[in-house]
């Protein structure tokens, strides 16, 4: 894993809700490929799940959990009728209609191990053009389509001009607030679709557990350690509540008792991994992200999780682009 640079919004500055008044103020950190690209060779490496990098809704690829993410975007109902008690728990609470996927070209932005362009592909678009930026994340969804790019998405249509206005659908799932410029980030990708099409957005939410003091603790420890021994470890630490040196000892002793009860452990290893592995982790209010959609044209904006409970991030969808 990378060293990174000190300066960090969050850390230094405590800023962990983004303001598109911050635009252009903070750099990349180094490279978004090598950042990302060690998460996705951990999963790779571990396909039985036995060391934990390959258990967890985010990475799986089976046909079940792929069957379950298909409802979970289009409802049960539209689901060939099918239902069980994880879409009764699902996140959306409003869903997004097919149509604006089958028969259509698509693109997945920030693919990661390629569980959304499989969804795309059970839904029957007629292509989908997975991209990012880590090479683990490429060979990954290679493995079941051959139409993959490396790129970085902030500036995706700079290297790849002839991607504007190409696809009916684009997905940008958990990747704009992970950069040193969401917005930005998100404009790039919005202009992949064409007139007509539609944008699934999925954004961090002030609301959630990632504009938490604790959180932010947790990261800020994770990247001051030095090697990915060090960090790997930690992250164990987290999930299996251990008293860890460079935790407070309210902390630790609070990790003790919750132990002690045979409380159930903290998250899954690979989805503490990601969620401290990212040097951004902005949280993005809802009015900012329903803003972007319509700065860019989509004439409908729809919160597909208004409803939800646990808000922990911002499930919305612009459809009807205009030129």
């Amino acid at each position: 894993m990378p060293t990174r640079a000190k300066a960090n919004p969050h850390f230094d500055e405590g800023i962990l809700v983004w303001s598109d008044e911050f635009s252009g103020s903070y750099a990349p950190p180094g490279d978004y490929a090598r950042q990302f690209d060690e998460k996705w060779r951990l999963v790779l490496e571990d396909p039985s799940g036995q060391l934990g990098f390959n258990d967890g809704p985010g990475v799986r690829l089976d046909d079940d959990s792929i069957d379950r993410l298909v409802q979970e975007w289009i409802g049960p109902a539209a689901s060939d009728g099918r239902n069980d008690s994880d879409a009764q728990d699902a996140t959306l609470t409003s869903h997004v209609d097919p149509s604006l996927i089958k028969g259509r070209p698509c693109v997945d932005i920030g693919c990661g191990m390629g569980r959304w362009t499989r969804v795309m592909q059970v839904l029957g678009a007629s292509e989908v053009l997975s991209v990012d930026a880590a090479n683990h994340a490429v060979e990954s969804v290679s493995r079941f389509n051959p139409n993959v790019l490396q790129a970085d998405v902030v500036d995706l249509l700079d290297t790849h001009p002839e991607l504007a206005g190409r696809f009916a659908f684009a997905n940008l799932w958990g990747v704009a607030h992970h950069t040193h410029d969401p917005r930005a980030a998100f404009m790039s990708a919005a202009q992949t679709v064409a007139p007509g099409g539609a944008f699934y957005l999925m954004v961090y939410s002030p609301e959630g557990l990632h504009n938490s003091d604790r959180v932010n603790l947790f990261r800020k420890v994770f990247n001051d350690l030095q090697t990915t021994e060090e960090r790997l470890s930690f992250v164990r630490a987290i999930h299996r509540r251990e008293w860890h040196s460079r935790l407070p000892i309210t902390m630790n002793s609070k990790n003790v008792l919750r132990n002690a009860l045979r409380r159930p452990r903290w998250g899954r290893v690979i989805g503490l991994l990601d969620m401290m592995l990212p040097w951004y982790n902005w949280t993005i209010p809802l009015d900012v992200a329903t803003g972007w959609l319509r700065d860019a044209g989509f004439q409908e904006v729809t919160v597909l999780n208004e409803d939800s409970p646990n808000r922990v991030a911002h499930h919305v969808l612009g459809s009807e682009k205009t030129a």
